[in-house]
């Protein structure tokens, strides 16, 4: 099975990059992951306010 040009890309890229900067950016993606999924959950929850 022959791997997506990206993964290929994400792959080398965590490799370049030192391993404890690794975990930071890690962490990072993560963070911006949640604060994404809670701004989804703030936007339903106004709209379900305003219209109830």
């Amino acid at each position: 099975m022959q791997m997506p040009p990206m993964m290929k890309f994400n792959r080398r890229e965590e490799i370049r990059v030192p391993a404890s900067q690794s975990h930071t950016v890690r962490q990072l993606k993560r963070f911006e992951a949640v604060e994404q999924k809670r701004k989804t959950v703030d936007e339903h929850t106004d709209s379900w306010q305003q219209n109830p």
